[in-house]
């Protein structure tokens, strides 16, 4: 068998690794090109999609443009700066970081735009608010309780915020319910004299008693006063009379308003209590429950 010359099989092994070292630093090439070509490829997908909400989604828009405001201010300040400072202490630079940099810019402008549009949309909910004062306002006919009658009692409201209610109704009712215990208003106690299961209870009463009841659609102007008649559902009987006099039975006024804002769909609860016996004047006190302004209404 023919061998070949030391000096011929160093040269062949020689050859061989360079050729070997040579593919593996294309290889390494290779994969980087394709770790960069994946990285941009990542950033012209963004684009795109960043684009096609601007054009085919109008009410993204907004919120878009706040976003690449605060990316683009973000990126410019103390980043920018930040990024040069690395690369002139390295003496090199880092594609990575950057783009590291940049997600989490994008990711934090994101969030500064959520901010700003959810403290704008609060800045226009507006508030429908009850105001029951016995005195300067007009009632029923006094006695407020009498055989025969349906009892009713005026309300004010007013829209306390400064943008318009719009799509505004209200629903409510005098609703009467039974004591445990009778109930003196001469005499002084810190305690209401309801539970909040009586309560409860009066609400469910107040549902079921209207659920069939039609409602308009108005729009009230910021600090637009206006009246509404709380109406009871039935003309009363002698007994009803005489327990709501003496303290056995006691009248709610009970309802809600709801309405429309650049903040949503709101609604505002109320339930109060009027003081036997309402003969002179209509005197009343705030329940426990059922009470203030739900930010999503629900009823």
């Amino acid at each position: 068998m023919n061998e070949k010359p030391r000096s011929q099989r160093s040269g062949t092994f020689l050859t061989t690794t360079l050729r070997k070292n040579k593919t593996s630093s294309a290889q390494v090439r290779s994969n980087a090109e394709k770790k960069r070509l994946t990285t941009r490829q990542l950033l012209a997908f963004a684009i795109l999609g960043f684009a096609f909400v601007l054009l085919f989604l109008p009410r993204s828009r907004d919120f878009l443009a706040a976003t690449a405001s605060h990316f683009v201010a973000s990126m410019t300040g103390l980043v920018s700066l930040g990024i040069a400072l690395y690369e002139q202490v390295k003496g090199k630079s880092d594609e990575r970081l950057f783009y590291l940099i940049a997600a989490m810019c994008f990711f934090f402008a994101g969030f500064q735009a959520w901010e700003d549009e959810h403290t704008k949309v609060l800045a226009q909910i507006t508030y429908i608010t009850p105001n029951f004062n016995p005195f300067g306002h007009p009632n029923s006919s006094l006695p407020l309780f009498q055989a025969g009658a349906t009892p009713f009692v005026n309300m004010n409201v007013v829209n306390e915020g400064s943008y318009p209610a719009e799509h505004e109704y209200a629903v409510k009712a005098l609703e009467i319910h039974d004591l445990e215990s009778r109930f003196d208003p001469f005499v002084v106690t810190e305690t209401n004299p309801t539970t909040q299961q009586m309560e409860d209870d009066v609400w469910k009463q107040f549902l079921n008693d209207t659920r069939r009841r039609s409602h308009g659609d108005n729009t009230k102007l910021p600090h637009e006063p206006y009246w509404i008649s709380i109406v009871g559902t039935h003309p009363l009987s002698n007994g009803e009379v005489e327990g709501l006099r003496s303290g056995t039975k006691l009248a709610f006024l009970v309802g809600f308003f709801k309405w429309q804002d650049g903040g949503g769909i709101h609604e505002w609860r109320f339930m109060y209590y009027i003081k036997p016996p309402a003969d002179s004047q209509i005197v009343m006190g705030i329940c426990d429950t059922h009470n203030g302004f739900l930010k999503v209404a629900e009823d």
